[in-house]
Formats: C-alpha cells, structure tokens, sequence
C-alpha cells in the first residue's frame, strides 16, 4: 500500500492482538491443567484438549491477521472478519445455552463479542474497505 492505514484500522488490529493473546494464553492454561490434574478420556480429557488446541490455532490465526492486517492485504481482512464473525455465532451461542439452562452468567462470552465487535466494525468502515480495495482517494 502506498497510503497510510486508516487510523480506524488502529483500534482493529488491537482489539485483535488483545483477543488473539486472550485465545493462545486460555489454551495453555488449560492444556496445563490438563497435564497437572491427570485428567482421563473419562473426565472429558479428550474435549478440553480439542477445545484448547482450537483456542491455541485461532489465536494465533488472529496474532498473524493483526500482524498482516496494516498491510493492507485484502485475504486478511476477510480471514479476520470471517473468524470474527463466528466468534460472535459462537458467543452468542454460549449465552443462549447458558440462559436457557438456567447457569449462571458467564462474563467470557460477553468479553468475546465485545472484543469481536471492537474489530468487526472498523474493518467495515468505507475508508478501510476503500484502503483494502486499493482505492487511493481520500474518504471523508
């Protein structure tokens, strides 16, 4: 790109590296407490692995896409708004579940959508879309 970022992708690619941090430090910590509590197949070992080593990927899909995200490449910006939107799918999801279980509110799923939201919307704005297209007119 031979313009500068938008200033709005600024907060995008924080939110980013703040949720892509978020998601590899959840799944260490519970591939930790895996290894440290010598939970079995039986206690649901194998799922918490799955769910972990998930959390790990997306994280560092996400730190990569906050890397790449000011480089104006257009495969980013669609890589992380399609991961972005189903971290919304699946947060709105947790809290649906969790309401009409009748358990108790979790604050990680609303923590999710707001940090969701924090990228999804300036990635949406017309400047940026414009910036990403390769469109070098000012917006206003």
């Amino acid at each position: 790109m031979t313009t500068p970022a938008p200033k709005a992708l600024r907060s995008a690619t924080f939110a980013l590296y703040g949720q892509s941090l978020l998601g590899i430090a959840g799944g260490v910590i519970i591939l930790v407490l895996i290894g440290s509590v010598h939970m079995t197949e039986e206690d649901g070992a194998g799922q918490l692995r799955f769910v972990a080593v998930v959390g790990l990927v997306i994280g560092v899909i996400q730190f990569v896409g906050a890397i790449l995200l000011r480089r104006g490449l257009r495969w980013v910006r669609v890589t992380v708004l399609v991961i972005e939107f189903a971290n919304v799918a699946l947060g709105l999801e947790a809290i649906i579940q969790l309401s009409t279980a009748g358990e108790s509110f979790q604050p990680t799923s609303v923590i999710s959508l707001v940090l969701s939201f924090l990228v999804i919307q300036p990635l949406l704005r017309p400047e940026v879309r414009s910036w990403f297209a390769g469109d070098l007119t000012p917006q206003r």
